[in-house]
């Protein structure tokens, strides 16, 4: 009998969709981690919207926030990196705009 895992990993193999559900796993893990280091009632200041050659791009709606997600963007990506082993993620790139 084989395991969940294995079952899941066979079937993203199958469809091909191993690397669309590694994106989303890694964008949520960042929305996750953003919503932990931004200031109480601020969550939404700050979203991942996409991931491209390891490089997570984070929309911000102010510089104070993109400030914030910079100076703890490596506590960021350590978690990530903890959450998702086999994710390949270098660094956050931050984009203000409304």
């Amino acid at each position: 009998m084989e395991s969940i895992k294995s079952l899941l990993d066979g079937m993203l193999q199958r469809h091909q969709i191993t690397a669309q559900v590694t994106t989303a796993r890694i964008i949520e893990a960042t929305n996750e981690s953003l919503v932990r280091i931004l200031p109480h009632g601020r969550a939404s200041d700050a979203v991942a919207i996409s991931v491209r050659d390891g490089v997570i791009l984070v929309h911000c709606r102010n510089s104070s926030a993109a400030e914030l997600v910079s100076s703890r963007a490596n506590a960021v990506l350590d978690t990530i990196k903890s959450t998702l082993p086999t994710a390949i993620v270098e660094r956050i790139r931050t984009r203000i705009g409304t």
